[in-house]
């Protein structure tokens, strides 16, 4: 996927995975975050970067389950569909540990796909000598492995880039940018929504009037936005549980 225009306050983040993959450090990254805090931006940014030092990079979307992965897979390393009666997996496997260069693996919003044979094959990928993966979830992955896999969990934006981004996409927002960007807590999905409403024709002082007597009133009504709500309990009791 094209990068997007503005990506700010995420250059760190990028950085130290394109380093811990080029290094060998890791043979894999995972990053995880609720819907709407810009896993597959940050992942898709690491892709470029490393397509341009001449990776291969291959970039699967959102599967059902591993099945239909494995199918993607194949696909971008083949250039042609096996039928579903072929032994699948087996076949990514084989190819995949027959890689001569160094390719990267992005495996985006895997969490419909996560369980136990899911848990097998990613430890088949992180063993690959040739194989750097990127795995983007809102819910760690089901094993502990130990060295070779860097985790991630991805934090709101700063204020500072918060407020710049929101600027740059809703220039009559610049007088309200840090307070909007206060009130949106630094995540992107609330960013975006709330240049959006400015660009639409809101004025930015009575939307940051209402934002700030009802957030989630403000902030709901849209499936994305939703989804982020029914997620969120569970994404930090896991959190705080880990610390």
């Amino acid at each position: 996927p094209c990068q997007t225009k503005n990506f700010l306050g995420r250059d760190a983040v990028v950085n130290e995975i394109k380093g811990k993959l080029v290094s060998g450090s890791s043979h894999m990254a995972i990053v995880i975050a609720l819907p709407g805090m810009g896993k597959t931006e940050v992942a898709i940014r690491v892709g470029h970067l490393l397509q341009s030092d001449s990776w291969p990079v291959l970039f699967i979307e959102k599967q059902k389950n591993l099945l239909e992965l494995c199918e993607e897979i194949l696909y971008h390393l083949t250039n042609r569909r096996w039928i579903t009666s072929d032994n699948i997996v087996l076949h990514a496997r084989r190819k995949l540990s027959e890689l001569k260069d160094n390719t990267v693996i992005i495996l985006d919003d895997t969490v419909s796909v996560q369980g136990p044979v899911f848990d097998d094959f990613v430890q088949f990928l992180v063993s690959a000598p040739k194989v750097r993966v990127i795995i983007t979830t809102q819910e760690d992955i089901g094993f502990v492995s130990v060295g070779n896999i860097h985790k991630i969990r991805l934090d709101p934006l700063d204020l500072a880039s918060s407020a710049e981004l929101l600027t740059l996409l809703a220039p009559n927002s610049k007088n309200y940018a840090k307070e909007l960007a206060e009130l949106c807590g630094g995540i992107p999905l609330f960013l975006n929504y709330v240049s959006a409403l400015m660009i639409d024709g809101f004025c930015p002082k009575v939307f940051t009037q209402e934002l700030r007597k009802n957030p989630s009133k403000v902030l709901k009504g849209t499936e994305l936005l939703d989804t982020f709500y029914q997620n969120m309990g569970r994404f930090f009791l896991g959190k705080f549980s880990e610390e």
